[in-house]
């Protein structure tokens, strides 16, 4: 089993965007040929991105005095 990962923007009505973690994972058989099942999850990050921005954007300012 391999895990993917990407993250990804949705735009809404409203004009706003989300971004989207989306993880997934395709399950294979013992002769690793046949496909028998995928998982996978989201999970909106968008205030986890805009934290991190923040955070870096602060760094960056007293870093650079």
């Amino acid at each position: 089993m391999r895990w993917e990962a990407v993250e990804i923007p949705i735009l809404h009505k409203d004009g706003s965007t989300r971004i989207f973690l989306w993880n997934s994972a395709s399950v294979f058989g013992g002769d690793c040929n046949a496909l028998i099942a995928t998982i996978a999850q989201g999970q909106d990050i968008t205030e986890r991105k805009k934290a991190d921005q923040l955070k870096d954007e602060f760094l960056g300012m007293v870093l650079t005095r």
